[in-house]
């Protein structure tokens, strides 16, 4: 099986699973404060973020694994699709089909040519949303009014668009 015949198939499971694993990596960063002192993550109460006296090796091994299936899926997802997205924009633009704009095809077929670009829109808004936002002083007002100045830009593009 060629590669552009299991492109179609292989965008469409990234896609799917892109905010359930975004999110899972970025779970790692949160902890939760506890009354004597401790903290522990939220994903794991069994790993300890810090205790009153010293920080977590563990936590920081879980932190830095984190970090890579960080650069790895959400963004790495993001810059394939980019790289895919810039290698077909003639034919979408001008409806010019390729064997790469058709493996494409779920990705932009929803979209007017010169918005196809618009599904990596929402997958960063994702990525922003369920990821980045819960580094944010978790359960803080500057939280929520991140995640509302994101959804009010978001809002801003969707207009203009």
């Amino acid at each position: 099986m060629e590669l552009l015949e299991a492109l179609p198939w292989l965008l469409m499971l990234s896609f799917l699973v892109f905010p359930m694993v975004s999110s899972a990596a970025f779970r790692a960063f949160s902890c939760e404060p506890f009354k004597n002192g401790r903290e522990c993550l939220r994903a794991d109460y069994s790993v300890e973020c810090r205790t009153p006296t010293h920080v977590s090796e563990e936590h920081d091994n879980a932190k830095n694994l984190a970090l890579l299936g960080v650069c790895i899926y959400p963004v790495g997802i993001s810059l394939f699709y980019a790289g895919l997205m810039w290698s077909a924009r003639c034919s979408i633009m001008q409806d010019r089909p390729t064997r790469l704009s058709k493996a494409l095809g779920f990705l932009v077929r929803d979209f007017v040519p010169d918005y196809f670009w618009w599904e990596l829109v929402e997958a960063w808004k994702k990525l922003i949303l369920v990821g980045f936002a819960v580094l944010i002083e978790p359960g803080s007002i500057l939280q929520i009014s991140s995640g509302f100045i994101i959804t009010l830009i978001y809002m801003l593009l969707v207009g203009v668009a």
